[in-house]
Parts: structure tokens; C-alpha cells; sequence
């Protein structure tokens, strides 16, 4: 009997993330942007002018003004770079069709099909009805992403009077917020490395571009760092493509091949090296359970879940850490197996900036 409600609470669980994706992935999406602005907010109040740290106001606008600023500026790089490869589509064409054409005839592999051949039996209307339509849903759930960042602010200074309702005993409540300074704490540091190694990977591989005189590198740049987001998958697909670029716009072979190990060097540095030592285990996530939550998380959520996977199973991790009857569902997601040090370390996460402040608001 326990085992089929189990069955029906994990089926009605999957239905609601399905049925209700068009609110939740916004909702998801603001959740981490406000915890980054406050995690920036937080950053810009620890520094000093004339002596003195910054206040509050200004440090939150200086954080806001820096998100919408990242994001203006992706947004150019994006329109002028997507005109420029539309303008410049029909030579890459030609390149291609020959690069086949070359790759047939050194296999003997007889006539080669044209380009527009290989993709007669694309519905292009469709694509570009479907991309479109993409497009107009992505910039809709922007404006509902940033109305809801706005009623998370606005709602912050009820939390500790919510929190003291609905856990009246205080050693109950005390459990929530270290829980909740927890939480915050180890999504700001995945959100802030992740986001310092894809930068990092980011600049490396547009200045090796930029110095090759590979095209749009500006928006290959781009790519990486958005694209390193994604576990695992979102490095090489990133590559893959200027990769491919390189060896359709350069005449010697030998100089794209020099471009690709140096984006794939870079990548593999930064995602292997670098990265791991600024995050060290405090994630605590099997690599198994990245891989499967990526591909569920894509399943359920399309192309945002893939971003969205390692935030969402580390903060379901830490939540069933706090349970007996969840517990054992937390090791198995761990990498180590100990999970006793996650109901431990709220005090180390609090000494964290950003995680400091969230639990000033819950006091």
C-alpha cells in the first residue's frame, strides 16, 4: 500500500511539472536571479568607499544594474551576430557543399548531394514558424520572470513574520531557516562559480577566436558561456560548432585543427581543473545523478530544465537530508555517501556572504 502511494505521489508529481511548465520554469528562473542579485547585493555591500561599506540601497541597485546590464548587453551580441550569419549564410552554404563534396570523392562515394538537397525534406516553414514562436515564448516568460524577482522583494520582509506562523516552536523554526541558509548557500556557490568558470572559458576561447580571425566570435563566446551551464553536454556542444566553422572558413586545415584543440583544452582546464577546485565537494552530487536528472529535466522541461537541473536536485538533496524518512533517497544522490555533513555545515554557509544576509532577513 505505502509503495503504490509512493507510485501515485511521484506520477501526480511529474503530471503537475508537465502540465504546469509554462509558470513553473519562470518561477524556477526567478528564484535563482533573485538569489544571485542578492548574492551580488551582498558582494557590493562588502565593499568600501572612503572608508566606509556601501548601503544597502546602493549595493541592490549596483547588483541590479548589473544584471540587466549583462543581459542587455547578450542581447546585442545576440541581434547583431544572428543578422550577420543570415547575411552571410548563402557562402557558408557554398563552403559546406564543397567540404562534401570533398569528403564524397575521398571515399568514393561517387556524386555528392548538395546542400539544399540534404535538407529538401525539411519543413522549412515549420522551423521557422516554430522558432519563431520560440522566440515570442521566451521573451513573454522574461517579462513574467522579472515581475516575479519583483514580488520575491517585495514579499521578503514577511518571511520571518510567515515563518514564525507557520513554526510557532523555536527550535523547529530554527531548523527551517539553517536549512534555508543551507539551500541558499550552496545554490550561490554553484550559481557563482558556475558562472566564474563559464566566463573564464568564455574570454579564453573568444580571444583564441579573435586572434584566428574566426567569424562571430563575439557570439561563440557567448555560446560557451551560456552553453557550459549544462552539465556535462553543454561544453561539447558549445565547441562543436565554431569547431565546425573553423574548418568550412579557413583554408588551411592545419590552423583549424589548431583552433579546435585550443577551444577544447580550454574547456576541458576550466570544466576539470579549474572548476572542481573552487566548488570542491561542497555540492556533494553523484555524477550519475547529474547525468539523469539532466536528461529527466530536459524530458519534463525542454532546453530550461537541462540549465535549471543541478540548482533544482542539490536543493532536493538538502531538503531530504532534513528528513529520516528521505534520508536514505539523499545518499543515494550524493557522491560520497555521507550526507550526515549536509545537517552540519548552515553555520559555515552563513559565514558565506550572500548566505549571511538571507539569514539576517530570516531573523
Amino acid at each position: 500500500m505505502k509503495a503504490v502511494s509512493v507510485i501515485i505521489a511521484v506520477a501526480a508529481t511529474i503530471a503537475l511539472l508537465v502540465a504546469g511548465r509554462e509558470l513553473l520554469i519562470p518561477l524556477v528562473l526567478a528564484i535563482f536571479f533573485w538569489i544571485l542579485i542578492r548574492s551580488l547585493k551582498a558582494a557590493f555591500e562588502r565593499m568600501t568607499v572612503a572608508g566606509r561599506h556601501l548601503p544597502a540601497p546602493a549595493a541592490f541597485a549596483l547588483a541590479l544594474l548589473a544584471i540587466v546590464s549583462a543581459c542587455s548587453v547578450v542581447g546585442r551580441i545576440i541581434s547583431s551576430n544572428i543578422s550577420m550569419i543570415v547575411r552571410e549564410a548563402p557562402e557558408y552554404e557554398k563552403l559546406l557543399g564543397q567540404t562534401i563534396s570533398e569528403a564524397f570523392a575521398a571515399f568514393g562515394f561517387g556524386e555528392a548531394p548538395t546542400v539544399r538537397q540534404l535538407i529538401a525534406d525539411l519543413d522549412l516553414f515549420q522551423i521557422l514558424t516554430t522558432s519563431a514562436t520560440a522566440m515570442a515564448s521566451l521573451a513573454g516568460q522574461a517579462g513574467l520572470v522579472a515581475v516575479y524577482v519583483l514580488v520575491l522583494f517585495l514579499e521578503e520582509r514577511f518571511f520571518s513574520r510567515k515563518l514564525r506562523a507557520l513554526f510557532p516552536r523555536p527550535e523547529r523554526r530554527q531548523r527551517i531557516k539553517q536549512t534555508l541558509s543551507h539551500l541558499g548557500g550552496d545554490i550561490m556557490t554553484y550559481v557563482g562559480v558556475k558562472s566564474l568558470a563559464s566566463l573564464t572559458v568564455a574570454v579564453l576561447c573568444y580571444l583564441l577566436m579573435a586572434a584566428a580571425g574566426l567569424d562571430f566570435a563575439s557570439f561563440w563566446g557567448l555560446l560557451i558561456f551560456i552553453f557550459n551551464f549544462i552539465p556535462n553536454i553543454g561544453s561539447a556542444v558549445a565547441t562543436l560548432l565554431p569547431s565546425v566553422l573553423a574548418f568550412l572558413q579557413f583554408d588551411s586545415p592545419g590552423k583549424a585543427v589548431l583552433v579546435v584543440i585550443g577551444l577544447a583544452t580550454f574547456q576541458f582546464l576550466v570544466a576539470y581543473v579549474f572548476e572542481p577546485r573552487l566548488i570542491g565537494n561542497s555540492l556533494n552530487l553523484s555524477p550519475l545523478v547529474v547525468i539523469l536528472s539532466l536528461v529527466l529535466w530536459w524530458a519534463l522541461w525542454g532546453v530550461p530544465g537541462m540549465f535549471l537541473c543541478v540548482p533544482i536536485m542539490v536543493s532536493l538533496m538538502i531538503l531530504c537530508v532534513q528528513f529520516p524518512q528521505t534520508r536514505r533517497i539523499a545518499i543515494l544522490m550524493s557522491r560520497s555517501g555521507r550526507v550526515a555533513e549536509l545537517g552540519d555545515r548552515s553555520e559555515r554557509h552563513r559565514r558565506r556572504a550572500g548566505a549571511v544576509a538571507m539569514a539576517q532577513e530570516l531573523e
